[in-house]
Order: structure tokens, then C-alpha cells, then sequence
């Protein structure tokens, strides 16, 4: 485990990833997959994760943010990246500068990728190594992707705007349509009808972009073909088929959870799809002290419940500044030592968290403990966390701090890494 002074760490299984993606590749059939890596991968390491991901197919990868994207660049990863949101003014310049995909909803955020492209390509010639190479057209243009907001009402352009944005666009003369996308908002409600509503709204919006191209004169309408349609995240592709269209961005699907309620009816292909995800992350401590407390007595801060009997109570070095939540005490929380569960008991603190083992004292300091993860056959899931602290399973993966070490287990996949799109 290196230098990793904590007992208290992330194992996040690559192999078990590889396999996700390509049980998804499966799924989908012929359409573009792109890997959601933002927010560090959910939690689970954005450098390693899109590695994985490039090396086992994926066509694109989608960050929220414009320093995510330069930390992959830096990385080596030249595969196309997606920023998911029209990123600040001064931000733009270093958006293009590392060769990341601006997402544009707004005329202003148009002029400025287009003034900022004008001024980057004067100040460099084009090689064949610039890490821009994948934004150039063959007429040197800049490729953008254009994000209507259909319903979910976040980020995006209104169809009754969406004319005047793409007037921008056109009119700039450096700025090329490469893809329209959307989000969806109720995907994982399988019979809300909202996502039949966003998608009429989708195609709609479509519409207007395809019309305007073939009426304007040069080669947009010839463009009007070539542009990549996404609106489906993870719930959308599994659960809507008819929302696939030409790429589909998956995130949390990708880390092994099915997104929504999979205790849902669904057909025997997505039940299927189910049994083949795996979780990808674990996250695993050792026990830091045993003591034995008497009944009657109460344990952490602001003790409020007693004790049923003499117990021995494991100390736990991992507390709420790591992710663990302070709601589990009273959820009813569990950590697995010795392939039993273990009830939190007091409140977590903020470096540690306490567990009764009751009357077994064979616990020992040293012992392993997992928070997430498997342990003999017990397994405690992101879901599991989730549905007691009423919320799901991206904000307990995503919670998990950075001050926990993330070890990395398994190659990626037997593919062979792809040099075109990872170097280093």
C-alpha cells in the first residue's frame, strides 16, 4: 500500500470498470458511448478511470469543468473531451489552449469561443501533435456542441432562442456545429411521460438546427448530417431506447449502480444488463482500537443511547470529513468486521467512527474493516447507504473526501492500451 499511513482507503477495481463499459458497448450496439468523468469520476479517480475507459471504447469522455479536462490532458489522455457546461469567459482561452469540446448555449458564450479560437490559432500554427487537432474541421474551424434545454431547465438554449445562438455561430465564420445534446430530468421514473415530452422537445429543437443549416449557403447543410445527437444519460439509455440517438453519456451506470430503483419491473434484457454490472470502488479501514464499555454507558459525542449490555466497542479511523455521514448513526448504519455487520453506535466524528461488536471480543485492532464493498458474504452497497439516508448512490461515491487514498487493482481491461488516445 505504499506510503499510506491511514488505515483507511479506496480500492477501485479497473478490471470491474472494463467490464462495465463493455457490458454497456453491448447494450447499446452501434452508438457512441461517452464516459462521464466529472467530479474526479464520481469519486473514484478521473485519471485512471479515463483510462480505462479510452482503453476499452469509449469514443468520448465529459467533464463539468474546465480544470478536469486539463488535468487529463496533462495526464496524456488526447481522446476528445466534452465540457458538459458553456464554460466562464476566462475560461474559454484554456479550454481550447488544452483541446477540450466547448458546449455553447448562450450567443455571448459563442462570440467568446469564437474570439478566443481566432486569437489562440494566430498565436499557434497547427502540428500534428497539438492536443487541438481533434476540435479542427477540415476548413480549421472549431467543432462545438450545442446544449437545448428541453425541460430539465439547468443550462441550455429554448428552441424560441435557439435561432439566434446558432446565427452566432454561423456568422462567426470559425465555429462548426459538431453535436446538439440535452439532459434529461425524470429518466429514471421508467413511466413518467416528462421524458417523452423532452424528447418531442429534443427532435423539435433539432429541427430548427437542421432547417436553419440547409437554408444557410456554404456546406451547413451539408453538416446538418454529420452532427452527433445526445441526450441520454445512464437511466435514458437503459431505460428508453428511443432516446439512444448517435452517443450516450454514462456515468453512474458505468461504476456498477443501476441508476433509479432496479427493484422495478424491467425487461429481461436490462435484468440481465443488471446482474453484469459490478461495483467498482470498495472502501476498506482497519480497526484502530477496541475497548470494552459497560452496559448503561453511552458512546461519542453527546452519548444518547445506552448500552444493552457490556460491549466491545471497535474504534474506526474514518469519520464524516472522509464521508462517512452522520446520519448512518441514527439510520442504522453498518461497517463489516470479521464478515459480520457492525452497528455504528454514537455519533460519527469527524476522523472516526465507533462500532459495537457486542459481546464478540475477538475483534481486534488491525482487523480489516470495509464501509463499502464486500467482505465474506456480506456487502454493503452505495445503494444501501442511500436508501437509509434517503438519497442515492452518486452523492455517497461523490462524498467520499480526498484525503482517502484511492490504490488501484487490475489492468483496465486485456485490450491493449489505445496509444492514438492515451500516451505515457
Amino acid at each position: 500500500m505504499g506510503n499510506i499511513l491511514r488505515n483507511n482507503w479506496i480500492e477501485v477495481d479497473l478490471d470491474a470498470y472494463a467490464r462495465n463499459v463493455k457490458a454497456m458497448k453491448r447494450f447499446i450496439g452501434n452508438v457512441e458511448l461517452c464516459s462521464v468523468v466529472k467530479a474526479d469520476a464520481y469519486g473514484h479517480g478521473a485519471v485512471e478511470i479515463s483510462k480505462a475507459a479510452v482503453k476499452n471504447g469509449a469514443d468520448m469522455l465529459a467533464v463539468a469543468l474546465v480544470e478536469e479536462g486539463i488535468q487529463l490532458r496533462e495526464s496524456g489522455i488526447k481522446a476528445p473531451i466534452l465540457l458538459l457546461s458553456e464554460p466562464a469567459r476566462d475560461a474559454i482561452s484554456e479550454a481550447i489552449a488544452y483541446g477540450l469540446t466547448l458546449t455553447l448555449y448562450t450567443p455571448q458564450g459563442a462570440s467568446q469561443a469564437a474570439a478566443a479560437y481566432l486569437a489562440y490559432r494566430d498565436k499557434y500554427q497547427k502540428s500534428s501533435s497539438s492536443a487541438t487537432d481533434n476540435l479542427y474541421n477540415d476548413q480549421g474551424k472549431l467543432s462545438v456542441h450545442i446544449k437545448a434545454d428541453t425541460g430539465m431547465h439547468r443550462v441550455g438554449v429554448s428552441t424560441s432562442d435557439l435561432p439566434d445562438l446558432l446565427n452566432t455561430v454561423f456568422d462567426s465564420g470559425v465555429l462548426e456545429v459538431k453535436g446538439f445534446c440535452s439532459h434529461l430530468a425524470a429518466a429514471d421514473d421508467v413511466d413518467n411521460p416528462f421524458t417523452a415530452l423532452q424528447l418531442e422537445r429534443f427532435r423539435s429543437g433539432h429541427s430548427v438546427l437542421t432547417d436553419l443549416m440547409s437554408r444557410r449557403k456554404g456546406s451547413f447543410g451539408e453538416q446538418a448530417d454529420q452532427v452527433t445527437l445526445h441526450i441520454a444519460n445512464s437511466a435514458g439509455t437503459i431505460y428508453h431506447p428511443e432516446a439512444l440517438f448517435d452517443m450516450v453519456r454514462l456515468g453512474i451506470v458505468l461504476y456498477g449502480y443501476p441508476p433509479g430503483d432496479k427493484r422495478k419491473a424491467v425487461p429481461q434484457e436490462v435484468s440481465q444488463l443488471f446482474a453484469d454490472l459490478t461495483p467498482v470502488l470498495s472502501w476498506k479501514t482497519k480497526v484502530h482500537f477496541v475497548r470494552e464499555v459497560a452496559k448503561g454507558e453511552g458512546v461519542s459525542y453527546g452519548p444518547r443511547t445506552p448500552l444493552e449490555s457490556d460491549s466491545a466497542i471497535a474504534v474506526i479511523p474514518a469519520g464524516y470529513h472522509d464521508g462517512i455521514r452522520r446520519g448512518l448513526f441514527k439510520a442504522g448504519g453498518d461497517i463489516l468486521i470479521k464478515g459480520k455487520r457492525r452497528k455504528i453506535v454514537g455519533q460519527v466524528t469527524m476522523d472516526q467512527v465507533m462500532v459495537t461488536c457486542g459481546e464478540d471480543f475477538s475483534v481486534k485492532p488491525g482487523d480489516e474493516a470495509v464501509i463499502l464493498g464486500r467482505q465474506g458474504e456480506e456487502n454493503i452497497t452505495a445503494e444501501e447507504l442511500a436508501d437509509k439516508l434517503d438519497t442515492i448512490s452518486y452523492e455517497i461515491l461523490c462524498g467520499i473526501g480526498p484525503r482517502v487514498p484511492r490504490i488501484y487493482i487490475g489492468t483496465g481491461g486485456t485490450g491493449g492500451t489505445d496509444e492514438e488516445n492515451i500516451s505515457g
